[in-house]
């Protein structure tokens, strides 16, 4: 058997620059798919990306910041939802250190 997926995607993305501040990104999408397997199996899983055929929306908010010293912040929440499934929220801290 041969899984064949077919996405549709429709998204926007909005970037805001405080100056001094950092940056604040934010991203939405509709995405619509269709799949011809099982989606909870783990090829269906990797292609469906987490989510399940039918509607879909996933979200993400993201704040950098450079501090001094070359530290930089980084502060992200990301949500997805599926067709009659509870929305799913993540998010993440990181600190990077360039040198």
């Amino acid at each position: 058997d041969v899984q064949e997926s077919d996405e549709h995607n429709l998204g926007t993305e909005l970037r805001y620059s405080i100056v001094n501040k950092g940056i604040l990104t934010a991203r939405v999408n509709y995405v619509h798919l269709a799949y011809n397997d099982d989606p909870n199996s783990p090829v269906g899983y990797e292609m469906l990306q987490g989510l399940l055929p039918g509607h879909n929306g996933t979200w993400t908010v993201l704040f950098q910041r450079s501090i001094t010293g070359g530290i930089e912040l980084n502060l992200e929440y990301s949500g997805r939802v599926s067709e009659n499934q509870d929305v799913i929220h993540t998010g993440g801290l990181q600190v990077r250190a360039n040198f």
